[in-house]
């Protein structure tokens, strides 16, 4: 029952979530989305000096195409600041660095490096 309780708290947390924004913030929160939606993860590494992070958020993921593309999967962004340990763990070293990866955390597809929209619809259909 406690089970079933934190996966419908924390469903409704990705709703208000992907409601404010698109993103998650949560890697964990988004593996049980990705499980609940039957849906792959897309993952944006990034952080708030980031130059081409910034230049992506205007120019890319705040784009219609974009978000037609994230309604396909479960997406999550991860500043590399802020989770450290979790960006070494998938061996980030350069940002912005888009993965798709299954709701086990396993790396489907990675691109390196600023994408425009072109980039972002390359990526995804090379992931699939």
């Amino acid at each position: 029952m406690r089970r079933v309780l934190i996966l419908l708290l924390s469903l409704n947390s990705f709703s208000l979530s992907a409601q404010n924004s698109g993103w998650l913030y949560d890697l964990p929160l988004a593996q049980m989305a990705a499980r609940a939606n039957n849906k792959l993860i897309l993952v944006d590494f990034c952080a708030t000096w980031c130059g081409p992070c910034k230049k992506m958020d205007m120019e890319v993921w705040s784009t219609a195409e974009a978000e037609e593309i994230k309604k396909n999967f479960i997406p999550v962004k991860i500043d590399i600041d802020s989770e450290a340990a979790l960006a070494s763990r998938y061996g980030i070293r350069s940002i912005p660095n888009l993965l798709l990866m299954d709701l086990h955390g396993k790396v489907i597809h990675q691109q390196v490096g600023y994408s425009s929209k072109q980039d972002l619809l390359r990526f995804i259909k090379g992931g699939l």
